[in-house]
């Protein structure tokens, strides 16, 4: 950035990327201004994400495999000589991301015409989405950190929005922040790291830095490192998780659009840009990371009944898998489970929407009150819901790694990749991966029994045999549909047991593909077939478990226990963070009343006292004396003015008590 910079005429590409980049921000505005017809208003801007997504599918096949474009252009200057741009980078990776965000969104805007038509903020609503997923599109389009940085703040600060949306909620209030001051922590270190770098190249310029960077420098693998600040915020990796689960109470459709395939995948698409100039210390750092939050994240969900919370901790772990296939060098199949992730656990979290959507309106109806995302009070409803149990089941295959579905390719391809870290600690690496596939079948093999299976539950709250719920509308079985489509194979691979030829990897990889191994998909298989058993053992709709599902849990069981709690993170943060915080507050605050103030109080106590006694001063000697002088002056006149009357007995009078005066003297 410290160079001459003219500014180039823009390509039609680039243009076009631009447009995509700026119709979400035309949608913010047009539902913020638009209060006649607000469901017209919402397909305006349902149509503009449509229009969105055909540009970018154009972009990915103009550039895809092709020679990347890259236009740049002053942004500012500052001093003499130190110039800054921005710019759009255009490769296979950001077109790629272009693809899947525009895609999504409009697969969210499609779902949520339904599930939110009701909902008394449905403008504000709408334009949010436009915010956030302007904001998402910027980190993909920037060609430098420094202007990725200001769409990566924008990001949170619009995902703030969105999981706070039902404000009036203290739960949602509580999230939003929590969710905000977590991703804050995590910027610190990308703030940092754009400082080491620009200090070191000055450059924030990508492609610049990955041309110059020496790999070997030492202040480049903490700035790296730093940078990795950021993405363990962004993407909810150990020990920066915890706000993830908590953004649950936005709207089920936000979960979707920011929490499965978006927001959470910026840390994982940052990585994905910086990967050329990461030291392999550090990515050895990032592997272990990612690994420790795979197997954390699959723990957590093993106990929860929220179905939100098991998605949401679910993500954790999948997200955990990508960072993990960054650190093991394989930023192409972190990349590839990235896209498929996106796709199945979208339709897992819409699919999810829709069931809770069905138990509200049926709550409404029978004017019940219960927990409509409790999936204890769930089961059977494959039998009434069968389309939403078919697509749940499609994407929950995904989501495990089964063959004939995308998450088994992109899964296999990191799990291949980790194989490469053997070397003394870094074992701990492959084991934690393929430990997590074992945690996750067992996790979605015990939420699909409990929900669609057996008898349903709410007759037990609810006075009636067999509740009946409202049928999925075509608007949200079309993004649905796609979505469970897209969890396929088919879409990524010709061969459904092996994604190391994947065209997303050959277009992605700088080196060569993946080498592929038949074990580790075979063992993969057993774990994944093993998970499934052992979760049909136990929650099997005869067991005894099932029968007693209502029952308090037994949260002395140490592993119980920390799955429930997400491993007590938030009650480490509370007594090691936040209450030692408070205390510091509690002993400024006292400082300050029992010390500042009072010497403040007490020193003005003084003035006053001062103030009065210089009052005083003033009002009887200094005032005193000057009219003590103006009493003598005028007495001294007066006398004055007197002998000198003119009056014969009066200068008789003054000359015998004279003479008197004398005579007394001289006696004397």
């Amino acid at each position: 950035m410290n160079q001459e910079v003219t500014i180039l005429t823009l390509t039609s590409s680039t243009q076009l990327s631009l447009v995509v980049l700026f119709l979400p921000l035309l949608s913010f505005v047009i539902m913020n201004l638009w209060s006649k017809n607000r469901k017209l208003g919402s397909y305006v801007s349902s149509g503009l994400f449509f229009v969105n997504f055909i540009i970018a599918v154009f972009l990915f096949i103009t550039i895809w495999n092709g020679e990347p474009e890259h236009s740049r252009w002053l942004w500012f200057e500052i001093g003499s000589g130190i110039q800054f741009t921005s710019g759009v980078w255009l490769n296979n990776l950001t077109v790629l991301l272009l693809v899947l965000v525009t895609l999504v969104s409009f697969m969210v805007h499609l779902f949520s015409l339904e599930y939110m038509k009701d909902d008394k903020a449905y403008n504000r609503y709408f334009s949010f989405l436009g915010l956030f997923t302007f904001s998402m599109l910027g980190i993909v389009l920037s060609d430098n950190l420094l202007l990725m940085f200001v769409f990566w703040e924008l990001v949170g600060f619009s995902s703030y929005l969105l999981i706070g949306f039902w404000f009036h909620k203290e739960t949602a209030a509580k999230a939003s922040k929590k969710a905000f001051i977590v991703n804050r922590i995590g910027d610190l270190g990308f703030l940092v790291g754009l400082m080491i770098l620009w200090s070191n190249y000055n450059t924030l310029d990508l492609t610049t830095l990955i041309s110059s960077a020496e790999i070997t420098d030492p202040s480049l693998t903490l700035a790296t490192l730093c940078l990795f600040g950021g993405v363990i915020g962004k993407s909810a990796q150990f020990p920066l998780q915890v706000w993830l689960p908590d953004a649950m109470e936005g709207p089920t459709p936000v979960s979707a659009l920011i929490h499965a395939a978006t927001m959470v995948a910026a840390g994982v698409f940052l990585l994905a840009r910086i990967t050329p100039f990461i030291p392999i210390d550090a990515l050895h750092v990032i592997a272990l990371i990612g690994a420790i939050t795979a197997f954390m994240g699959g723990v957590a969900a093993l106990r929860q009944f929220d179905i939100k919370k098991i998605l949401a901790f679910s993500t954790i772990s999948q997200l955990g898998y990508m960072v993990m296939g960054v650190g093991a060098s394989a930023y192409d199949a972190a990349i590839f489970h990235l896209i498929t992730h996106a796709f199945f656990k979208a339709c897992l979290f819409l699919s999810a929407g829709a069931i809770i959507h069905s138990l509200h309106k049926f709550s409404h109806d029978n004017d019940a009150n219960f927990d409509a995302q409790d999936i204890r009070l769930m089961g059977g409803l494959r039998r009434s819901m069968p389309f939403t149990f078919w697509v749940f089941i499609v994407s929950s295959m995904a989501l495990v790694g089964v063959p004939l579905f995308s998450g088994f390719l992109s899964k296999e391809a990191i799990l291949i990749a980790s194989l490469s870290m053997t070397k003394g600690w870094q074992v701990i690496v492959p084991i934690l991966g393929f430990g997590s596939v074992l945690i996750t079948a067992f996790y979605v093999m015990r939420m699909l029994l409990i929900i669609f299976f057996g008898e349903n539950r709410l007759s037990n709250i609810i006075n009636t045999s067999y509740p009946s719920f409202s049928k999925v509308s075509l608007l949200m079985k079309i993004p649905l549909t796609l979505l469970a489509f897209s969890s396929l194979f088919i879409l990524f691979s010709p061969n459904p047991f092996d994604g190391s030829h994947s065209w997303i990897i050959n277009g992605l990889s700088n080196q060569l593909p993946i080498e592929h191994h038949s074990v580790v998909p075979a063992i993969s298989v057993m774990l994944v077939l093993l998970g499934m058993g052992l979760a049909y053992a136990k929650f099997k709709p005869s067991s005894k478990y099932i029968q007693q599902i209502h029952s308090e849990p037994d949260y002395k069981n140490l592993w119980q226990s920390l799955s429930f709690n997400n491993w007590h993170l938030d009650a480490i943060y509370d007594a090691v963070i936040i209450r030692q915080a408070i205390r510091i507050a509690d002993g400024i605050k006292m400082i300050e009343e029992k010390l500042i103030n009072r010497f403040i109080n007490y020193f003005a106590i003084f003035n006053v006292i001062l103030a009065k006694i210089l009052g005083l001063f003033d009002r009887y000697i200094v005032d005193g004396l000057v009219h003590f002088s103006a009493f003598a002056s005028n007495t001294i006149g007066w006398l004055s003015k007197n002998i000198q009357s003119g009056k014969a007995q009066t200068h008789i009078a003054w000359a015998g008590l004279g003479i008197l005066m004398i005579i007394i003297w001289l006696i004397l």
